[in-house]
């Protein structure tokens, strides 16, 4: 088996017009032998193109020989739509510019059905009895004309990867309200199919890369998907997320690694943390993604996408915390994937300068012991609070707001069970199991504590601000994952209570008592939370992550199922 991932590619997904994080991405990806760009944004294409031909142009050229023609119907129809595309044209020019001169390929990442609302304005038939149609011919006309102009303009480019499948773009088949004629007797296999080549083949013809996404959101998708992409040509590249449904690392490896033989597959990996606490909670996956990349390269994948940010986060990314291990280590392992977990640590410290300078080797490997032993474990009091049982429990890495959403969250929206039958009563409110839960958030704490205690008791070798600047995001750390250990218990103690049949009276009674118990706790914890989040120091991601609201609805959702007492209102 080789070694390495010929592509390794870095992926931007919220900052992608940010001029100055874009060249710092630039500069990691030359130090750490990162070979491919990719600008991720649902509609980024859209931004770019107009595309001029529905605005009167019949023979289009690039962007200022089309704007010279169409400026007055672009400013009648939309004064944004008049000016975004020529400074975003201009901009994706810039980053191409600075990426090539570094050896750097860039890819544009979308989301597809996407276009501009002046398409509805020409072709208002393509919304029937409210609802717009993804039957209609048109959008394969439409699909073509805006990738041709986009490669007529960005020539530079090496490729597209576009999800088909997705229900967060603008009209797709997994998402179809229509309820005509047509869209009833629509194959979705054949949708996907369709769509997926109107972008072929202008792609083709410009001489760049197709690569397609397989995101989907449950198992009938994912199939259908399946069944159109077995029917693709040979040079379209897969790609595919490392688990089935989306980031959630207690997820199985996705099951269409090694079932779809192509020549190029893909795999991709959030080192960031949407799923996993943006970084905010340090949770270090290095040995996660040693195992997923290997798995990848066993079943044949040739490219790695390290996604960086999420578009839902505006303004952070795994650049701005400890996270940032986690994208050294895929960075590492693409390369080689024999690579030793220490290297991936020293790597991250040597690059961003936080070892004191005139350590011995001896004070060197000593220091390089303890971060290991501290960062090494954070993933696992993650997988303990966040998720319930392995199954998700957050909403994106933020607090459930009620027990039905966090139940929702967990068995439906992001059901385990879809794609892993050893957990489908993973949140059976059995004694044996509550109590295996109770005890899961407990241990979580306990191990919290005890790195906590090892980051604390000395500093063993990091320069002084940054070993000051780790002590308070570790205090930040407890904070959140208390917040989780008290919602994740009185969820499933409050299942438990309200699940009708046979009880244990004793343990019925014990569960009772600790519930009163935890929503005592939880209350205090609120009103922590109220007193941090009003200090001026406290960034945007932690003032989300700690919303005391969330929480407060939490509490007042659960007092208002069980009635005790001792239940007193949160504000």
């Amino acid at each position: 088996m080789v070694a390495h991932y010929n592509v390794r590619a870095l992926e931007i997904h919220d900052r992608v017009w940010d001029q100055e994080h874009i060249k710092e991405v630039l500069n990691f990806m030359s130090r750490n032998n990162l070979n491919v760009l990719v600008l991720h944004a649902n509609n980024i294409i859209d931004e770019v193109v107009w595309p001029a031909r529905y605005y009167g142009v019949k023979t289009p050229g690039n962007l200022y020989e089309n704007y010279r023609i169409i400026f007055k119907e672009l400013y009648r129809y939309s004064a944004r739509r008049r000016y975004m595309p020529l400074q975003r044209r201009d901009f994706l020019r810039w980053v191409i510019s600075k990426a090539k001169g570094r050896g750097i390929k860039v890819y544009l990442e979308n989301k597809e059905l996407w276009f501009p609302d002046i398409v509805e304005t020409i072709h208002p038939e393509l919304r029937k009895k409210g609802y717009l149609c993804c039957s209609e011919m048109f959008w394969w006309e439409f699909l073509r004309t805006k990738y041709e102009e986009l490669f007529a303009d960005l020539s530079g480019l090496d490729g597209i990867i576009t999800s088909p499948g997705s229900r967060e773009s603008k009209l797709s088949i997994s998402s179809n309200r229509c309820t005509c004629k047509r869209c009833q007797n629509l194959n979705a296999s054949e949708w996907y199919y369709n769509l997926i080549m109107s972008i072929y083949e202008p792609t083709k013809n410009a001489g760049k890369e197709l690569v397609v996404r397989d995101f989907v959101f449950d198992p009938q998708s994912h199939a259908s998907l399946a069944e159109a992409m077995e029917r693709l040509p040979e040079d379209i590249i897969f790609s595919l997320k490392n688990t089935p449904h989306d980031f959630y690392p207690t997820f199985p490896n996705n099951p269409q690694l090694g079932r779809i033989k192509r020549q190029k597959i893909w795999i991709e990996y959030d080192v960031m943390g949407q799923y996993f606490g943006w970084g905010i909670a340090p949770s270090i996956m290095v040995r996660d993604i040693a195992r997923r990349l290997a798995y990848g390269r066993e079943k044949g994948a040739s490219g790695i996408l390290i996604r960086t940010d999420w578009e839902g986060l505006p303004g952070h990314s795994c650049f701005d915390t400890a996270n940032i291990i986690n994208l050294y280590a895929a960075a590492m392992f693409s390369e080689n994937i024999s690579t030793r977990i220490k290297d991936v640590y020293y790597r991250w410290l040597i690059d961003q300068g936080f070892l004191e300078e005139k350590l011995s080797a001896e004070q060197e490997e000593i220091c390089m012991d303890w971060i290991m032993g501290i960062f090494e474990s954070t993933w696992d009091i993650v997988r303990k609070t966040l998720f319930i049982n392995d199954c998700v429990f957050s909403d994106s890495s933020t607090f459930p707001v009620s027990i039905e959403h966090a139940f929702w969250l967990a068995e439906e929206k992001n059901s385990l069970r879809d794609w892993d039958i050893t957990k489908a009563e993973a949140l059976n409110p059995t004694k044996e199991n509550v109590q295996k839960i109770l005890d899961e958030k407990d241990e979580a704490w306990k191990q919290y504590e005890k790195i906590k205690e090892q980051l604390f008791l000395a500093n063993r070798g990091l320069v002084n601000n940054i070993y000051e600047k780790l002590k308070r995001e570790f205090e930040i750390y407890g904070l959140y994952i208390r917040g989780f250990q008290l919602m994740g218990k009185i969820a499933i103690l409050t299942r438990y209570l309200s699940h009708p049949g046979n009880k244990d009276e004793l343990f019925y009674n014990h569960a009772h008592t600790m519930l009163v118990e935890n929503l005592h706790q939880l209350k205090l914890y609120i009103n922590q939370l109220i007193d941090f989040n009003n200090r001026e120091t406290v960034s945007y991601p932690v003032f989300a992550l700690l919303n005391p609201e969330r929480a407060i609805v939490f509490f007042e959702d659960v007092s208002s199922r069980i009635k005790n007492e001792y239940l007193i209102k949160a504000h």
